[in-house]
């Protein structure tokens, strides 16, 4: 779905539900991002149940500017987290995972509940993420309590870190 959120927080347009309703989105991070920063860029939001829509999405936003450049609102689009399904799971890991830099999880396989799962940002992979660009390491998944060896990348701009994990079954790093 698209949709076209004014200054104030409230739906003027959407791709995939009737306006009527005009849902408070002011409360959503990616909304709060870009009324408070007008350099944010494109942003991944996290996860959350769509309103009205009552689906789980991941919001990829945008600024909306007025001809003199102050805020007019937000533009938005939703995205099921669950597209990425088939390919994660043909990828042929224990797990993979799209992460923001502040520990939200995106997108994740084997799926998780995205909206309640807390931030992962003390993870050894995303701390380590912080100062470098790709790694390795050994850890025990906050998850689900597995010791796995992961492989992680950062990816720029937008930042994500993206992470491939297998069980380690004892392995450890020298």
């Amino acid at each position: 779905g698209l949709g076209l959120i004014d200054a104030r927080g409230l739906v003027v347009a959407s791709a995939t539900s009737p306006v009527a309703s005009r849902a408070d989105l002011s409360d959503r991070d990616y909304f709060q991002v870009h009324s408070t920063n007008a350099g944010a860029g494109l942003f991944i939001g996290r996860p959350v149940i769509a309103r009205p829509q009552n689906v789980v999405s991941l919001p990829v936003s945008r600024r909306a500017v007025l001809p003199g450049g102050s805020f007019a609102g937000v533009v938005a689009a939703r995205i099921d987290p669950r597209i990425f399904d088939t390919f994660f799971e043909a990828a042929g890991v224990d797990v993979i995972a799209v992460v923001r830099p502040d520990g939200i999880i995106l997108a994740r396989y084997p799926s998780i509940d995205l909206v309640t799962t807390p931030s992962q940002s003390q993870t050894e992979v995303l701390i380590r993420a912080q100062t470098e660009p790709r790694g390795i390491a050994t850890l025990r998944s906050t998850v689900d309590g597995i010791d796995r060896l992961v492989a992680f990348q950062v990816i720029p701009n937008p930042k994500l870190v993206v992470a491939v994990a297998f069980a380690s079954n004892g392995i450890t790093l020298a």
